[in-house]
């Protein structure tokens, strides 16, 4: 088994690694959480459970859920403001 020290999507280090159910990345804790959040990830894990097969190459990432992921990991990268 290969071991990532990098995450596919946003390149940041691996302290811990899952792959994605969507498609063959293997990314870091707050990517997996954009994941979950991408319009087709519901599709993905319903896809899973049923097929019962845990190392499925994914159903891939629609337009939508690239964009959604790209907006996501920009929205981390930007420096917060604070108020007050």
């Amino acid at each position: 088994m290969c071991h990532a020290n990098h995450c596919d999507r946003c390149h940041g280090p691996l302290a811990l690694s899952m792959m994605s159910k969507c498609n063959r990345d293997i990314f870091c804790t707050p990517c997996q959480d954009d994941e979950c959040e991408a319009p087709g990830y519901a599709a993905a894990e319903v896809v899973a459970m049923r097929a019962g097969d845990y190392h499925f190459p994914g159903i891939g990432l629609s337009p939508q859920d690239q964009k959604c992921l790209a907006a996501r990991r920009a929205a981390r990268k930007s420096p917060t403001t604070v108020e007050g």
